[in-house]
């Protein structure tokens, strides 16, 4: 095993720390196994994991994660800005979004129920002649991916308080610490 010796912290994901270490004992920088390296070894070594993410970025050879992202949904809005900039969901705006799925808990049931919905095209979504209906779990989305934020279109709008799970494809951002995970 050539991550830190005294194996990945407790958690999801591996720590930047690991990464770092398992690239420094490929490249004989450590030595014998077990042997930790100093702050300014860490340091580099963040910096051109960084800087090495940041090329293949640019190269078009991006790093995804595949994330499920759940967001509350007021009954009586159909349509949710999704962003960071002032936006009604404040996220990062995902390029696009790959299923959705709306979490229903009305039925009075024990456990939430979640009940995957169509994503349209912009084509399909045109094709609705009344858009402004509404109904107590929304069936379809069309995910306009503008900028700086993205807006979610729902159809019929959600008459009950509920929520939608998002699944998405996400690039993975540059590492801030050593005592980040990463997925």
């Amino acid at each position: 095993n050539i991550f830190n010796p005294d194996g990945p912290a407790s958690g999801t994901g591996v720590l930047a720390s690991d990464l770092v270490y398992a690239a420094l004992r490929k490249i004989s920088v450590l030595g014998a196994a077990g042997r930790s390296y100093s702050a300014s070894q860490g340091n580099d070594g963040l910096a051109i994991l960084n800087r090495m993410m940041e090329s293949w970025q640019l190269q078009n050879l991006l790093i995804w994660a595949q994330l499920r992202l759940v967001y509350p949904l007021v009954a009586g809005t159909q349509d949710y800005s999704i962003g960071l900039d002032s936006a009604d969901i404040e996220a990062r705006r995902p390029m696009e979004i790959n299923r959705a799925s709306i979490i229903s808990t009305t039925a009075g049931a024990a456990q939430p129920l979640e009940l995957p919905i169509n994503i349209l095209t912009y084509q399909q979504w045109q094709e609705i002649p009344i858009k402004a209906i509404g109904s107590p779990i929304p069936q379809r989305v069309w995910y306009e991916s503008s900028v700086p934020n993205g807006v979610l279109h729902f159809w019929p709008y959600p008459t009950v308080a509920a929520s939608v799970a998002l699944y998405v494809a996400q690039q993975l951002q540059q590492i801030a610490s050593l005592d980040e995970r990463y997925v």
